[in-house]
Order: structure tokens, then C-alpha cells, then sequence
């Protein structure tokens, strides 16, 4: 896979800031390509280059979310794993990474946001966040629902700590969901 220049990344990043940013104030599909492009101060022409329309580029954007998120937590469990790391200094690193990503994550879950990322996000935290350091065994139908379950409200809680400008520390979270967390992962 080719690297992306720099340019292509500084234009990429201005067309998706501009895109949120239209998408905190209005739904989809009030959103035109050239409210997009005057906001980046990008030509109509570069925009078609990697998108078809806002519909397209809000897909994009989730895709990349879900790609770097499943590359990050796949390292992080790794080295976790090697290091033997407490679930909570996993999650520590994990919340970190929304945190990182906070304005992205509260314009997409926002009221004019789309739930099945939140769906997607919520299934991964499921099967391998929660699951961490659990036997392969254990990882029945009735377990991942559980996790599921679990996933739904730690992740609701994630939510409302970015939506509240993460009043409390990466570590306090963390022990707050391992504690809500520890009667299905033991």
C-alpha cells in the first residue's frame, strides 16, 4: 500500500475537521460538498478526488476510526498481555486513545452521528477489551453476551466522560469499569 504524502494527509485532515464540523450543526443529509470545501478552503475538484459525496467521506472516516482503533487495541492487549499489565492499566491506554480522539468521537456520537459505529466500536470493546486475559475456553455465547452487555453501559459511561471534557482521570474511568466489569471477567 502506497504512503500517503504529506499534503494528501494536511488536505484529508482540513476536508474531515470541516466535515465534523458541519456534522455537529446539521444531519447528513443537509451537508453539501461545497459548504465542505469553502470551510477547508480545498477546491470542489480535490474533494471528488477522495470522496463522492459527505455520505461517502463519513464512511471513510468511521472506517479509519474502526481501523486505527482495532490496530491500537490489538497492540496495546499485546503488549499488555507480555507485560502482564492489569486490565485497568489496559484500559488506561485505551481511554487514552479516545481521549486523543475526543472531538471526532463526540460529533459522530452526537445527536446527527451514526449509531453503527457506535455498534462497531462497542462490539470489539466487547469481544477483546473486557476478554482480556480470559482462557480462549471461556468465550461461549452466553460469555460474549454478557460482555456485550457489560460493553453497553462502560461504553456509555466512555461517552459521557468525553462529552463532559473527561472530567475525571484516565485511571479513574478505568477502575470505575473494572469494578462494574469484574463480576464477568473473573
Amino acid at each position: 500500500m502506497k504512503k500517503e504524502s504529506r499534503r494528501v494527509k494536511m488536505t484529508k485532515a482540513l476536508l474531515t475537521q470541516s466535515f465534523l464540523h458541519a456534522l455537529e450543526e446539521k444531519p447528513l443529509p443537509r451537508i453539501t460538498v461545497k459548504e465542505i470545501c469553502e470551510d477547508a478552503d480545498v477546491n470542489r475538484s480535490t474533494y471528488y478526488v477522495y470522496y463522492s459525496d459527505p455520505y461517502d467521506q463519513l464512511n471513510k472516516i468511521e472506517e479509519a476510526f474502526i481501523s486505527s482503533q482495532t490496530t491500537f487495541i490489538q497492540e496495546i492487549l499485546e503488549t499488555g498481555a507480555t507485560n502482564n499489565e492489569s486490565f485497568v492499566e489496559i484500559m488506561c491506554k485505551l481511554l487514552g486513545f479516545y481521549k486523543e480522539n475526543k472531538y471526532m468521537l463526540r460529533v459522530l456520537f452526537g445527536k446527527y452521528g451514526n449509531m453503527r459505529l457506535e455498534y462497531d466500536i462497542l462490539s470489539y470493546f466487547a469481544k477483546y477489551v473486557l476478554s482480556f486475559g480470559e482462557s480462549k475456553k471461556r468465550k461461549t455465547k452466553k460469555v460474549l453476551q454478557d460482555y456485550t452487555y457489560a460493553a453497553s453501559g462502560c461504553f456509555g459511561l466512555i461517552i459521557y466522560w468525553l462529552q463532559t471534557d473527561c472530567e475525571e482521570s484516565e485511571k479513574q474511568l478505568a477502575q470505575k469499569i473494572a469494578e462494574l466489569t469484574n463480576p464477568i471477567r473473573n
